[in-house]
C-alpha cells in the first residue's frame, strides 16, 4: 500500500504506538529519502522520546560521527530513538564491540521510484546517481550486522518490523 507524498504520518499507529512503548532504544532504518526523520520525528512525539538524528553528528565526520553517537546513546539513561543512515554501522559495531544494542528496529522499505522523487522534489537530482549504490552499502552493513547478531549474540536480537514508506507518485 503506498501513501501519499508527505503523508507519513498515516504509518503512525495506535498498534505502531503499542509496540514502542516499552522499548527502551528504538532504531529507524532505512535507505536514503525513505522518510526516517519524518517517521522517527513523529514517533518520538507521539512517545515523548528524546530523538537523535544521526545526520546531526555528520560534522565529526562519516566514520567519528559513529563513535560520538555511540558515546552520546551510552550516556543517555532515558529511552531513545536513533534514526538515520549511521544506524546499520552503529548497530554492527555495537555487536563487534558488545556494548551496543537495541530492542527494536523499524526498518523503512521504499521503493526506488519514491526514493527518487523525493530526491527531485528536493532539488537533488545530481545525487541520483550515486544514491543507489548507497542505498546498497547501507544493505550490506545492515545484513553483515543481522548475521553478526545470529552467530554471537543471538539471544539478543531485536524486534525487527517493516514500514513501507513508498508513496503515490506525482508527476512534475
Amino acid at each position: 500500500m503506498a501513501v501519499e507524498f508527505g503523508k507519513l504520518d498515516s504509518l503512525i499507529t495506535d498498534e505502531l504506538i503499542n509496540l514502542c512503548l516499552d522499548k527502551h532504544r528504538i532504531i529507524i532504518y532505512g535507505h536514503a529519502k525513505s522518510g526516517k526523520i519524518i517517521i522517527a520525528r513523529l514517533l518520538a512525539e507521539r512517545l515523548k522520546r528524546k530523538l537523535i538524528v544521526t545526520d546531526e553528528f555528520m560534522e565529526y565526520g562519516f566514520k567519528q560521527s559513529m563513535y560520538v553517537i555511540k558515546e552520546l546513546i551510552e550516556e543517555t539513561k532515558e529511552p531513545l530513538i536513533i534514526e538515520g543512515v549511521q544506524t546499520p554501522r552503529i548497530l554492527r559495531k555495537g555487536v563487534e564491540q558488545d556494548d551496543f544494542y537495541c530492542d527494536l528496529i523499524i526498518h523503512l522499505e521504499c521503493n526506488e521510484e519514491s526514493i527518487e522523487y523525493a530526491y527531485i522534489n528536493d532539488n537533488e537530482k545530481h545525487k541520483l546517481s550515486k544514491v543507489h549504490s548507497f542505498n546498497k552499502m547501507l544493505d550490506n552493513i545492515f545484513e553483515e550486522w543481522y548475521q553478526l547478531m545470529l552467530k554471537h549474540s543471538n539471544d539478543k536480537i531485536p524486534i525487527i518490523i517493516k514500514l513501507n514508506t513508498s508513496f503515490i507518485c506525482q508527476q512534475k
